[in-house]
């Protein structure tokens, strides 16, 4: 018997005044004890939708039609409260964001305490106030906190989420699903957010977990990376229908639908060597024609040392973001670094970028060292974020947002010039002159990246800074980003400084490559033989680390 089954499931939303809106079309799957199914799509796809339907976390105004069995009661359309007697013992939910998901005033001990708790009061099992039940709730928060992964749990019981790094905490959210010992596991997205390593740590005690304890999981991800690296079966979704399904054999062999081919082609892991720049039509240079350098290297790093302090407690501690940091970047290529965070990467580009000062070192931009004004170094330099939406004014216009940069350092062009500049920049990323009016909150995540990317280039800088720009994105939209960067690279002889946690991502991108642990250089070379004979055990952790990068497609 299947431990969850969707028959022919629709969902609409209804709004006001509109015209019913169908986010899940006729979707059937099931999943059976032990197994692992994971469905996979980009944003909007419906697969997230589909999965709140089986654990009663729609929204008032969606209206379901079809099956959704969780072992023999079909529970679509059920209310909140019907659905307590299934959700956290029978069915466990693991979100995408445990920053989000986490109550950041309680330490963790309570939080998973609370659900124990819940549940048994759900089921009367539990007395308030019964001194003996707390002394074996306390027992079981250790023992899901270790059935988790957590090596030290008594120690992680008594922190703060914040105290906690990211895989750590999603460790939690596992513990507080499992807390429950449900039959089901559903993950929403659980390591979407994560390094590569501490991703394969997840899946791998997931793996185990099903293994040991015959816990059925369905997976959501937009990567078919991780798909093929772990399900039994896979469904893929566009658009709320199921356009294939199979397992990672049949997929690996060949797939039918161009859909499902263009996630295989976009999977970071699985490809096999460097993008190729397409031809671009060229923007005249925004801020006018300044003079090029000529100097071989766009950027040296030497000896660059920083150390942050806090104060906690009354008591200080240091952190060594920065320690004996060198590396050199050829003008007109890209140097990835890479690492897990805390690794010192972003402390790097800030330095680089004259963002943060360091303590020793020194840092020569374009064959030049000291202190550049902030005017010189916009016009050379310009950083591209992970979030585009933290950077880019909600009040602004896109055509505004991109043109920034020209209306602060170049007085002397007007604000009609600036428009016809700010299409012309649209042009070179791509997007639709249809978008200059749009505001920032009107775009997909992709098309915010395309305008922070087009802003970064209306000065006609050398050199440009990526700080993990395209790992917030489905790996769909991930691979024509970094297939533009491919483009306007080739087209403008732009330098890039390429911040990110994935190798499979620099192999795509990258000439060179510096690996960070703990604010040391540990390997840097080309990037062909950092990747294809690396010489530290950390590098090939990372390597190993990629979703599907052992896979053959």
């Amino acid at each position: 018997m299947s431990l969850l089954s969707f028959t022919d499931v629709s969902i609409w939303y209804i709004r006001r005044g509109e015209q019913p809106s169908q986010a899940v079309a006729g979707v059937s799957l099931a999943v059976a004890p032990g197994e692992l199914v994971t469905i996979v799509g980009e944003s909007g796809s419906g697969k997230s939708t589909l999965i709140r339907s089986a654990i009663g976390l729609l929204p008032a105004n969606s209206r379901i039609s079809g099956e959704v069995r969780l072992a023999d009661a079909d529970v679509a359309g059920w209310s909140h409260n019907r659905f307590a007697r299934y959700r956290g013992t029978y069915v466990g939910f693991i979100p995408q964001d445990p920053g989000v998901s986490l109550n950041p005033v309680k330490p963790i001990g309570r939080q998973i305490e609370d659900a124990l708790r819940n549940r048994l009061r759900r089921h009367r099992l539990l007395p308030f106030g019964n001194g003996a039940h707390n002394l074996r709730i306390r027992s079981d928060a250790f023992r899901f906190l270790e059935l988790a992964g957590l090596s030290a749990p008594e120690a992680i019981y008594a922190k703060y989420p914040h105290e906690l790094s990211g895989g750590m905490k999603q460790r939690v959210l596992i513990a507080i699903a499992l807390s429950g010992e449900p039959k089901l596991l559903i993950a929403d997205e659980p390591t979407s957010a994560l390094d590569v390593t501490v991703q394969k740590q997840i899946l791998d005690h997931l793996d185990l977990l099903r293994r040991e304890l015959g816990i059925g999981i369905l997976l959501v991800t937009h990567d078919l990376g991780v798909a093929l690296d772990r399900a039994d079966r896979i469904v893929v979704m566009r658009n709320g229908s199921v356009v294939e399904e199979g397992t990672s054999g049949e997929f690996l062999h060949g797939v039918r639908d161009d859909y499902t081919r263009r996630l295989l082609d976009a999977a970071p892991g699985l490809h096999t060597g460097r993008l190729t720049p397409r031809p671009i039509e060229l923007a005249r240079a925004a801020a006018g024609e300044h003079e090029r350098s000529t100097s071989e290297y766009a950027i040296e790093v030497t000896n660059v040392s920083k150390t942050f302090t806090t104060r906690r407690g009354g008591v200080e501690h240091s952190v060594k973001a920065a320690d004996d940091v060198s590396f050199k970047v050829k003008s007109g290529t890209t140097h990835a670094l890479v690492g897990e965070s805390g690794a010192g990467k972003s402390t790097i580009a800030r330095i680089v970028a004259g963002l943060t000062a360091a303590d020793s070192g020194e840092v020569r931009l374009l064959g030049q060292a000291g202190r550049w004004s902030r005017k010189r170094l916009s016009r050379s330099l310009q950083f591209v974020y992970q979030n585009p939406f933290s950077s880019l004014d909600p009040r602004f216009s896109v055509a505004d947002l991109v043109t920034e940069p020209i209306r602060v350092h170049r007085k002397d062009i007007g604000r009609r010039d600036r428009y016809e500049i700010a299409l012309e920049l649209l042009d070179g990323v791509r997007l639709p002159h249809r978008y200059a009016k749009h505001k920032a909150g009107e775009l997909s995540g992709g098309q915010a990246q395309r305008v922070a990317i087009a802003r970064a280039l209306s000065l006609n800088p050398e050199i440009v800074i990526l700080d993990e720009a395209v790992s917030a994105l489905d790996v769909s939209v991930q691979a024509e980003i970094l297939q533009l960067l491919a483009d306007l690279q080739a087209a403008y002889s732009l330098t890039y400084l390429f911040i990110t946690h994935d190798l499979g991502v620099v192999k795509l991108l990258a000439d060179t490559v510096s690996v960070l642990r703990a604010g040391s250089v540990v390997e840097s070379a080309d990037t062909a033989s950092v990747l294809g004979n690396p010489q530290e055990e950390y590098t090939k952790l990372l390597i190993d680390s990629v979703p599907g990068s052992h896979l053959k497609v």
